[in-house]
């Protein structure tokens, strides 16, 4: 499979890896900023704008990226429930596999 293609199935995991390294980018131009400006208001600016949307992207990303994963599962648990009910579906239908019980009147109570 080539990469584009892959990178389009895995749209949810390659979004989520983008926002978290953007996110990391926006967190260290915000601390870069913060440390060039000599301005407490100029300060402030950088460590809100530069935090918050940094910390903003980083939780989107991993949200993204845990949902892709969570995506997994659920396939992974839908094939198994289709391959126990198509095994059920196959032993209920052979009804030449018969088995034997003991009588009940012979079983000690």
């Amino acid at each position: 499979m080539g990469l584009v293609k892959r990178a389009i199935v895995q749209w949810d995991r390659v979004g989520g890896l983008a926002l978290v390294l953007v996110g990391l980018g926006v967190l260290i131009a915000g601390c870069a900023g913060v440390s060039n400006a000599t301005e407490t208001v100029d300060q402030m600016s950088y460590l809100i704008s530069g935090g918050v949307l940094g910390l903003f992207l980083l939780g989107l990303g991993a949200t993204l990226w845990l949902s892709a994963d969570l995506r997994d599962e659920w396939r992974k648990m839908d094939h198994l429930q289709a391959s126990v009910d198509a095994l059920s579906a196959s032993l209920a239908s052979k009804s030449a596999v018969e088995i034997d019980l003991p009588d009940p009147s012979l079983v000690d109570a």
